[in-house]
């Protein structure tokens, strides 16, 4: 989760229902002009600097809790995010929008992971938006409350890439989502990746149920 360039949430939770896990945890640190390419004298190679990053991401996977990477951009993040990815076996991966969801994805299934993107939800994959976005609104989960029941069912678009994007060990996401589904979209995933600013995806939640 960013909180200036550069900075995201890493998490490996044990248990995602309770939001204090463990006090935030730096992994990798600030880059600074210590983490060069160049070799200048007292200085990393960045290649050596990612290789750190992606252990220390190694070592988070043994911890669960919320780790702060506060590494600038082009420091090697996503690189380190697949390396996990890779280790953890399955993965979810939060992000701002769904074009750079879709560059997520292209970096995974570059790197021979099975990935794949949540839809979006627009007039091109639903027939029922209007509908759909009073429900996301309310804070309601769409698939559980809308899909299943509606009438274009058999001809919607969100609904089949909905499934294919679940059965994908490494799944993209979009923070206008997992604001309501975070929990369930992440049950199976041994590293979790947020992206950009996310504070409202970790906030304290009430659930209720209707007897």
């Amino acid at each position: 989760m960013r909180f200036g360039m550069g900075n995201y949430l890493c998490l490996r939770f044990g248990d995602l229902g309770n939001p204090g896990i463990s006090l935030p945890c730096q992994i990798g640190g600030k880059v600074r002009s210590s983490v060069v390419a160049n070799g200048a004298a007292g200085a990393r190679a960045l290649g050596d600097y990612r290789s750190e990053m992606a252990r220390s991401r190694f070592d988070a996977l043994a911890r669960p809790g919320v780790y702060v990477d506060l590494s600038e951009t082009g420091a090697g993040k996503s690189h380190a995010d697949i390396a996990a990815a890779t280790r953890a076996g399955q993965s979810l991966v939060v992000i701002d929008t769904h074009a750079n969801g879709e560059q997520v994805v292209a970096d995974m299934l570059q790197a021979g992971l099975d990935s794949d993107k949540y839809p979006a939800l627009n007039d091109e994959t639903c027939l029922s938006l209007a509908e759909a976005l009073v429900v996301t609104q309310a804070g309601l989960s769409l698939m559980g409350s809308l899909c299943l029941r509606c009438q274009f069912a058999n001809e919607c678009e969100y609904l089949p890439l909905y499934k294919d994007a679940d059965k994908a060990s490494h799944r993209v996401d979009t923070h206008a989502r997992c604001r309501n589904s975070l929990e369930g979209l992440a049950q199976d995933a041994g590293y979790i990746a947020i992206h950009e600013q996310a504070l409202d995806l970790l906030k304290p939640t009430v659930s209720t149920t209707l007897r």
